[in-house]
């Protein structure tokens, strides 16, 4: 990936926060963005605040880290 990089491809974690995506991988290699997965914006506006605390996390995880972040699902989101 670090190949990829220097040739100036960004390099996107997709669907972070579900299925295999790690904490570990974000100190492992510096990312251009960060997917959040759509299940998190789906479940942000219900009475259980967990998933919006931790969304909320992940944004500021990828502010401290620099990175760019995107929510899958908020283009076509319905309430």
């Amino acid at each position: 990936m670090q190949q990829l990089k220097n040739m100036g491809i960004a390099i996107v974690m997709d669907d972070f926060g579900s299925g295999y995506s790690s904490l570990s991988y974000l100190w492992r290699f510096a990312f251009d963005k960060i997917k959040i997965d759509r299940s998190f914006i789906a479940n942000v506006f219900q009475v259980d605040r967990g998933a919006r605390t931790v969304l909320k996390s992940i944004i500021a995880l990828g502010r401290e880290l620099d990175t760019q972040v995107a929510i899958e699902g908020v283009e076509t989101w319905n309430n």
